[in-house]
């Protein structure tokens, strides 16, 4: 009798419980969440067709543990139980061996409800968050100063969705030793600490396995954390693996999207460009429960505050709830939406003053002398000081400035309604690295050498970026003089490892390379003193500073700044009503660079999502949901739309760490194309997306001035 073959033991950092994590496909069933169709009502019932035999049906009634989903400070229903919120809040989650019989079976589904009295209204209505920031002193900046002028504007921006192309789709098994959870998230972490809670469960029974997504937005944060503990309860009543899939549509109806926001900023400038006096009154429209709105609204304040000179200063800050979806950290944390408002306001005062807006920028700016909003000393200037001139020199921006407001100027005398209208914009700003509200958690790297030679790595960031991780292999490879290919990166699996936060920009670019680094020499050390294997450890904490107060907004708000400035060059053709982008220039301070590539792929992310928040991606709100049509006819940027990139890097002091990049594209571009935008075809446009009708409108105005017979 031959002898049987043995089978290799499979080593568990790398290959999870395939039963439990990768279950063939005839063992899985269909979750499928059936959703509120009012915008806001008392539920009094709900009425169903026969469940099938053997189905699992979840009502909020069936939550064995804690029924609230919490992000940081903001909590809100698993399942709507009393009162239903917004159109697309799920209310119930129903699972069967087939998908598209799961969802006939949905569809059928009715809640029973009622309008709230006018009491329950009152009690149960949106909120509005108010908070009031204030700096410097008025009196003492407009003391003595003559020949004042005030410049006023309102600037707004519309909801973004995230674009990500591939499906979300959450795995879950429960049993009674453990709940595995295969799903694409940027938090690991949150995915476990949120099913734990709502199924009463250890967190240490929790095993999720994160994969990859085709992007890196940040709305993949809290959002998908919620999708598993649907898939987790569906699982629990069902007794087998359960796949919970959204479709298209419903993902894009849904799903968070970038918050509004409306922002009205009156200045009083000194003769010589000085800002004496700067208030703002900042609307961020939140959605149904505020999730994130700390996060989100202290973002965009200080995206306001910091990046240039201010004698006094005044914010109103408010986050606006509604019967809306929950809005999300799309294309950034929320600093990108009061730097849109701040430097579309800038493009105001250069007009108001007659100055050249890089000028402006560069001696406006915060110098070594100066202290920031939060009242911190400057150790050196900042960034701005250096990355304004340098682009504008680089991409002609002064020249062509000046070029086209020359043009504007003698409009009357060009009758060709085929002459294209040019124009150029500047914008300057920063992405803040880490978060407000929650701080900084810790990241934690863990390192093993085996008996064989090999390393293991366990790093705690999911990241679609291969070059970032074979990056990693090659730094710990040549400090412990190994082979590349004897480096192995553990899928990111919170089965027998720390854990931390969310992998966004700033922790894979800036974070990890400290800890690896610390990891390897650990392990170096102990290499020839200890026998094999050998495991180190090494925990990230935010150094100890000056606290951040939310509430005064004072000490440091962040874990650092990337700071960065861009120039978009534009037209348009009257005829056609068709904006073109010529070219986007960028020139960005993160530090050095670990990986020139993954640094670029990362900036020209966030110019994509960019052209699409300025141009192309527009939402509209039918009766407090997103129209059907903005469904079908969202587009996201194409090849026509996106232009030519230069792309350029500040080489500052080496012995600054690399800094995150995720977002500084998209914050820094979308002003840049509007200012464009308003130069080529009027001052007035100070919303976006630019929709054809704002177009059409402009262009009106702008036949006004060729044919002022008509």
């Amino acid at each position: 009798m031959a002898a049987r073959k043995k089978q290799p033991v499979q080593d568990p950092h790398f290959s999870p419980d395939p039963d439990l994590f990768r279950p063939p496909a005839s063992k899985v069933w269909a979750g499928v969440i059936v959703r509120s169709r009012t915008p806001h009502a008392r539920i009094v019932g709900v009425v169903h067709p026969p469940l099938p035999a053997g189905w699992a049906l979840v009502l909020p009634a069936d939550i064995p543990g804690n029924p609230t989903f919490q992000v940081f400070r903001g909590r809100f229903p698993v399942l709507g139980d009393d009162e239903a919120q917004y159109i697309g809040e799920p209310l119930a989650l129903v699972a069967g061996p087939v998908e598209d019989e799961v969802r006939q079976w949905a569809d059928k589904v009715r809640f029973v409800t009622r309008n709230l009295s006018l009491d329950e209204f009152a009690e149960a209505s949106p909120h509005l968050r108010r908070k009031t920031i204030t700096g410097g002193d008025k009196a003492a900046a407009l003391d003595g100063v003559h020949g004042t002028m005030e410049v006023e504007g309102v600037y707004s921006s519309g909801p973004q969705d995230h674009g990500h192309l591939d499906p979300v789709e959450v795995l879950a098994r429960v049993t009674p030793q453990v709940v595995a959870v295969r799903i694409k998230t940027q938090w690991p972490a949150h995915v476990v600490n949120s099913v734990a809670r709502v199924l009463d469960r250890d967190p240490n029974e929790v095993k999720v396995l994160a994969t990859v997504s085709s992007g890196t937005a940040n709305s993949q944060v809290w959002y998908p954390s919620l999708l598993a503990v649907h898939a987790a309860l569906l699982s629990r009543a069902a007794n087998r693996a359960v796949s919970l899939k959204l479709t298209k549509e419903e993902e894009f109806l849904y799903s968070p999207k970038r918050p509004e926001a409306r922002t009205l900023l009156r200045t009083i400038l000194a003769p010589d460009g000085r800002i004496l006096s700067l208030q703002a009154d900042l609307v961020v429209q939140a959605g149904a429960y505020g999730v994130l709105e700390d996060e989100l609204l202290d973002r965009a304040v200080v995206g306001i505050l910091a990046p240039y000179k201010l004698g006094h200063f005044v914010v109103h800050a408010h986050v606006e709830t509604s019967h809306t979806p929950p809005r999300g950290p799309v294309g950034g944390m929320g600093e990108g939406l009061g730097l849109f408002a701040l430097e579309s306001h800038v493009h105001d005062l250069c007009r108001a003053l007659g100055q050249d807006p890089a000028q402006w920028r560069s001696e406006q700016t915060l110098t070594k002398d100066s202290r920031t909003f939060s009242n911190l000393p400057l150790k050196a200037d900042s960034p701005l000081k250096s990355l304004v001139p340098q682009l504008a020199k680089s991409s002609d921006y002064s020249r062509k400035h000046a070029a086209y407001e020359l043009l504007q100027e003698r409009i009357d005398r060009f009758q060709d309604e085929a002459l294209p209208l040019r124009g150029i914009g500047l914008a300057a700003g920063f992405q803040g690295n880490g978060f407000l509200a929650g701080g900084t958690s810790p990241v934690n790297i863990e390192g093993r050498l085996d008996p064989d030679g090999r390393l293991s790595l366990y790093i705690p960031i999911v990241t679609a970026n291969n070059r970032s991780v074979q990056l990693w292999k090659e730094s710990a490879a040549a400090i412990l003089q190994i082979p590349v290919d004897d480096v192995r990166i553990c899928p990111v699996f919170t089965g027998d490892h720390p854990t931390g936060g969310p992998s966004i920009s700033s922790r894979a670019f800036e974070i990890v390379p400290k800890l690896l680094l610390q990891t390897c020499e650990g392990i170096a050390q102990k290499r020839f003193r200890q026998p094999l294997p050998i495991t180190v450890r090494k925990v990230y904490r935010r150094n100890k500073g000056p606290a951040w107060d939310n509430d005064e907004f004072t000490g440091q708000p962040f874990l650092s700044f990337s700071w960065g400035a861009a120039v978009a060059e534009v037209e348009l053709v009257p005829l056609l009503a068709e904006i073109r982008i010529r070219k986007i220039s960028l020139l960005v301070d993160a530090g050095p660079r670990i990986d020139d590539a993954s640094a670029r792929n990362a900036l020209t992310e966030g110019v994509q999502m960019a052209v699409g928040w300025a141009i192309t991606e527009s939402i509209h709100w039918e009766k407090l949901a997103i129209s059907h049509e903005s469904f079908l006819r969202y587009r996201l940027p194409g090849p026509r739309e996106l232009p030519p990139l230069d792309i350029q890097f500040y080489e500052g002091p080496k012995e600054t760490p690399p800094r995150g990049l995720g977002s500084l594209g998209a914050n820094v571009v979308a002003p840049a194309l509007l200012s464009a935008i308003r130069q080529a075809v009027g001052p007035d446009l100070k919303s976006i997306p630019v929709s054809r009708k704002m177009l059409d409108e402009a262009l009106r105005y702008h036949e006004a001035f060729l044919y002022p017979e008509r």
